[in-house]
């Protein structure tokens, strides 16, 4: 079991705006989608606000265990729960392999004060990273990491969208 995260993020730090991604990346897309699934029994962790956010036709995320933290568990669609760590034991107790953090902002703040230096089951250890090459408006951000704790596991490289948008996917995993 490994909890992991997974975010697209402006050079300014932005991931939303009123609700909403500053951004359209199809490539993002595909690999969030792909990194998500897997090859196996997964599971992501979203707050209420994101999940939310997420066009109803797409929930609950298919091929996944899908974990809502909330403390109003109305229509739903997905397991919800009131804190990350009873989302963390439901995940196991599902023996899934990867967990995902998908969001938003105070579930990626939760995740790198608590589970950073933990050294149980629980520890973060991967970061997956899709770096916007734009400064944009927003009004939730991704909090700042220590990238000394993480190891960057392949080169950066820049892309351009089929749209193009220019971006580079970067993926961190603990020493």
């Amino acid at each position: 079991m490994a909890l992991k995260i997974i975010v697209a993020v402006s050079q300014n730090g932005a991931i939303g705006i009123e609700g909403s991604i500053p951004w359209r990346l199809p490539e993002d897309l595909k690999r969030f989608s792909k990194l998500t699934k897997g090859n196996s029994n997964n599971a992501v962790i979203v707050g209420r606000r994101t999940w939310e956010s997420i066009p109803s036709k797409y929930r609950p995320l298919p091929g996944r265990l899908n974990i809502v933290l909330t403390r109003n568990a109305v229509d739903l669609d997905a397991w919800p729960s009131l804190s990350l760590y009873a989302a963390l034991k439901k995940a196991k107790q599902w023996n899934c392999e990867d967990i995902w953090i998908i969001g938003g902002q105070s579930l990626y703040q939760e995740v790198m004060a608590k589970y950073v230096n933990r050294t149980d089951e629980f520890r973060l250890e991967a970061i997956h990273l899709t770096l916007i090459d734009a400064i944009v408006e927003g009004d939730t951000f991704f909090p700042f990491f220590d990238p000394m704790l993480f190891q960057k596991i392949d080169p950066e490289r820049t892309q351009t969208s089929e749209n193009g948008m220019t971006y580079k996917f970067l993926d961190y995993k603990r020493h």
